[in-house]
């Protein structure tokens, strides 16, 4: 480190850097990113443009670096917007006023799956509340909405489903 920038020698890695964001390349010496991508700093001499290099397709180029997180503030991020998010859903039932109301919570959390490039990938989790809990699934500050490529069940029992027919990394 030198005046405040950071150089990296292209045989190391460099420093891991999360994308906070979606970004459409403007010119053929910038690189597309997409919301939570992991990437390496691989220079940093300019304070608005970093050089980077994909983790996964290992592709360089420049990228705005207001769009660039460390781990830790990237996680920080990341809850931010979710709880901004959160906050803003919907309400749809009322308590029931025989049952004493009882804050959602978790009878069986989310577990990792690994699933091969273009397989399909099915989560539950099994909640309990009252007044029911409303379930809405995210991809980093994205909500995921039913479509073709996502469906999405909520049993009677409180077992929430996302099935995903093709995964990608």
């Amino acid at each position: 480190m030198k005046d405040g920038t950071t150089t990296h020698d292209d045989s190391h890695d460099g420093e891991i850097m999360f994308a906070i964001r979606s970004y459409i390349a403007e010119n053929e010496d910038a690189l597309d990113l997409v919301e939570g991508e992991k990437v390496y700093v691989i220079e940093s001499n300019n304070q608005d443009w970093w050089f980077v290099k994909k983790h996964l397709t290992e592709e360089k180029g420049w990228v705005p670096s207001i769009y660039l997180r460390d781990e830790t503030s990237y996680m920080r991020y990341v809850q931010k917007k979710l709880h901004e998010k959160i906050d803003k859903l919907p309400i749809f039932q009322r308590h029931d006023l025989i049952e004493k109301p009882s804050a959602p919570r978790f009878v069986e959390k989310l577990q990792p799956k690994h699933v091969q490039d273009g397989g399909t990938v099915q989560f539950e989790c099994h909640m309990e509340g009252n007044p029911r809990p409303q379930i809405t699934w995210f991809r980093q500050t994205a909500i995921i909405k039913p479509s073709q490529d996502f469906q999405i069940f909520y049993d009677e029992d409180n077992v929430a489903t996302l099935i995903i027919r093709e995964v990608f990394s």
